[in-house]
């Protein structure tokens, strides 16, 4: 029986949406896409300046927005708003995170005033950083309408947990008052990890049925069902393996020990092949002090080019540093491709490899670990491989599907909508 069409007029604001034109994560355009297929009507606000390639995206001289549709999704839109460029981590980039929030407020009320989109009936503010889900939460006041609050990460605690803030610092105090009025005026919370619903239980007293877990998920249509054949022809007579990271080269995602150990393995003449797919901060300091034969530089992809990237490969490769609160997205995406993964993270909720019998876990951080791992997946046999990978695979055809995300954020939007009017 086919569903009702809700017709819910239905805003996003987060800064670093992106379609699958660009590189980085589309959460919100796969989101937005099938809540689309169900009748609603989706805007997303996202900013015109794409963080993965440090560019921005055309707009007409003197508009400080551009919208465009999608003939296969008419009920949804991205509006890319006009921000100041940044290349670092500095005041640059602060302004960039303030003059999205200054237009975004502007473009998104003048639009409803002229009839170009529809008035909203529930407003989702996501951190990436905490001015986007704050301003939007004003937004939500103005139109009198509930506001859903989507904690991708915690300002200040992640950057606590990495050591470059201090807990009892101005900053630290400067981002939790923040964070807290925005958790206190939400009608609902969505997180991505079950962390932070223990953390927002613990610091904010928030009730548990007032939070929902929506972690990150995977378009499996875009992923072959079968491992190519490529696995078998780069383990020929030479008995290469490739080994492929895809995602960002920065401090969070702690690359060092896999550079470590690849240096280690051309010493030794191991037929290992590291192929980076990516970019970042770091990128330049491991191009220069890791010039070797091993390592492939294949830069960023967009993520339309994902599946393809991911398809080349006989290994996959996953690590990150003091991240406790977040969803990978390129867990599922591995998980998706059906290739056997390593995997190197801190927390369990982003580290099923092993539990699910995808791949293998080692410890952060540990060379000896790392490298045991390598020469492991380098003796097991093309069958051994590919079942490994058919087991990830199966872990998100059964929960981690964008359409059943999206169903339940429907649901939490379903029921504030009920709680509000009831």
């Amino acid at each position: 029986m086919k569903e009702k069409k809700t017709g819910k007029n239905i805003w996003f604001f987060n800064h670093y949406a992106i379609t699958p034109d660009y590189p980085g994560g589309s959460r919100h355009f796969e989101l937005g896409k099938n809540m689309a297929e169900n009748g609603c009507n989706v805007v997303v606000f996202a900013s015109d300046y794409i963080h993965m390639s440090f560019r921005s995206l055309p707009i007409e001289k003197g508009k400080n927005h551009r919208i465009e549709g999608f003939a296969e999704f008419e009920t949804l839109k991205f509006i890319w708003i006009k921000t100041f460029p940044y290349k670092r981590n500095n005041w640059r980039r602060l302004l960039n995170m303030f003059s999205y929030c200054r237009n975004a407020y502007r473009v998104s009320r003048r639009l409803v005033k002229h009839g170009t989109i529809p008035r909203p009936d529930v407003i989702i503010g996501c951190t990436v950083h905490p001015f986007a889900a704050r301003m939007a939460e004003n937004i939500a006041r103005k139109f009198h309408v509930p506001f859903i609050f989507e904690i991708q990460d915690l300002w200040p605690q992640t950057f606590i947990d990495m050591g470059i803030w201090k807990e009892k610092g101005i900053l630290s105090r400067v981002f939790r008052r923040i964070e807290k009025q925005t958790v206190r005026r939400a009608r609902s919370i969505v997180v991505l990890s079950p962390l932070t619903t223990t953390y927002l239980k613990e610091h904010y007293g928030v009730n548990e049925r007032n939070i929902t877990l929506i972690p990150n998920g995977v378009n499996v249509n875009l992923y072959p069902k079968e491992n190519s054949k490529l696995a078998e022809k780069n383990r020929g007579s030479t008995d290469e393996m490739k080994l492929v990271y895809l995602g960002g080269i920065d401090v969070v995602h702690d690359l060092d020990t896999l550079f470590l150990v690849l240096s280690q393995l051309e010493k030794e003449g191991s037929p290992v092949t590291l192929y980076m797919y990516g970019d970042g901060k770091r990128k330049d300091f491991f191009m220069k002090h890791y010039p070797l034969p091993n390592i492939k530089w294949m830069g960023p992809v967009k993520k339309s080019q994902v599946p393809g990237a991911l398809n080349g490969a006989d290994v996959l490769y996953m690590s990150t540093a003091w991240i406790y609160y977040g969803s990978e997205n390129k867990l599922f995406e591995y998980l998706a491709s059906g290739k056997p993964i390593i995997c190197s993270v801190y927390t369990e909720h982003n580290n099923v490899v092993e539990r699910v019998g995808a791949g293998i876990s080692i410890q952060p951080g540990d060379i000896g670990a790392l490298t045991a791992a390598v020469k492991k997946m380098q003796h097991l046999s093309t069958v051994e491989l590919k079942n490994k990978g058919k087991k990830g695979r199966l872990y998100v055809e059964q929960h981690h599907q964008w359409p059943l995300l999206a169903q339940t954020f429907m649901d939490v939007i379903d029921k504030v909508q009920r709680e509000t009017t009831g």
